[in-house]
Parts: C-alpha cells; structure tokens; sequence
C-alpha cells in the first residue's frame, strides 16, 4: 500500500526561512554527512528547496563527485542555481512516477538526502520507487524529518515496500531519522 497524503510542496515565498544562520549551527549538513560521503560518490539532494545542503554535499563529493539537486518546484530551482553553482553539478525537476533520473542513471547513485521533504511529498510510494531506482545496490537513502511528524513510521513502513531496509540514521536537532540502504544484491538475484 502506498502512503498518499494531501500536501503542498513550501510556497517558494518562504524559502529565505530554510536557509539560516540558527538552522546551519544547528543542522549543519556538513557535519551530519559527512560519516556517509566519500569523495567521488555521487549524491542526490532530493527536495532540495533552496539549497541548504547541497553546497556542502559538492564539498563531500569533492571535484571527481557530482551531485543533483532535486525539486518539484522549478522556482526552488532556480534559488539554488543562484546560490551553487559547479561543474559536477546538475539540477532535475522531479514529477513523482516518472522517475527521477534518466535510464542511463538508473543505480547509479551512491546516496540520497531527502532533508525535510517527505512530508511534502503527495505520491510516497512512487517518489520512493524512483528514488530506489536511481540508487545503485549497496548505496542508501537518508531520511530526515521533523520530530513532531507522526507520520515518520508510515514513511518507513512505504519505504520498506519499495525494497529498502530501515537503519539507524544519523543524528539531526529536533529531527527523526533513518538510513535505508538498498541491498547489495537485488531480490531478483534469488529468483529461479
């Protein structure tokens, strides 16, 4: 069963307010990455909103990684684009079902951040699908949320389905997490 929740993506007026000096002293993406990022991986910033983490992802990946900055709202985008700009750098607008990324990029990615963005997500169950499908075996989505989200175990529950398993994440201020990578062999491995 796929979560389906009635939701609006943040209105971009309020984008000035993710991105603070509190917020980064508190919830700095650096620091909280860091223990899963090695240079050259490729990341996806999944919600990317107005680009809170994604200069430190670039910084994580270093120049051989690359990292993509994903958002259903093309106007998030282009706050992002004004603020990062590198050549291992890319910016995708998602429509949830349709996949995230292009067939050659399918499993390609080594990690996902999803940082406060599930809970606008309308489509859970197909938003995870495409996100299990860009990443490679072996490689993991973190999820980050609110601690006052009382949907963050149906999130988990979804994401199960869709061929994850649910770890431990890392710690985030006033936040629920969870790292849910993907296993290193697929289902379809054991089928005969």
């Amino acid at each position: 069963m796929s979560l389906s929740h009635p939701v609006k993506p943040m209105d971009v007026k309020h984008a000035q307010g993710l991105d603070t000096r509190w917020r980064r002293w508190l919830q700095n993406p650096y620091n909280i990455f860091q223990p899963y990022i090695k240079e050259g991986m490729k990341v996806m910033d999944f919600g990317c909103g107005s680009g809170f983490a994604t200069e430190d992802l670039l910084k994580l990946v270093g120049p051989t990684g690359k990292v993509s900055a994903v958002d259903c709202q093309r106007e998030m985008l282009e706050i992002t684009k004004r603020k990062v700009s590198a050549p291992n750098l890319n910016f995708i607008q998602y429509h949830a079902g349709k996949g995230v990324v292009s067939q050659e990029e399918l499993g390609s990615y080594d990690l996902v951040i999803a940082f406060y963005v599930m809970h606008e997500v309308e489509e859970l169950g197909k938003a995870l699908a495409d996100l299990r499908a860009a990443l490679k075996p072996g490689g993991q989505l973190i999820m980050i949320e609110f601690s006052f989200d009382r949907r963050f175990e149906s999130y988990l529950d979804t994401a199960i389905t869709q061929g994850f398993h649910v770890r431990k994440g890392p710690r985030v201020f006033l936040s629920r997490t969870a790292s849910l990578p993907v296993p290193e062999i697929s289902p379809s491995f054991w089928q005969v």
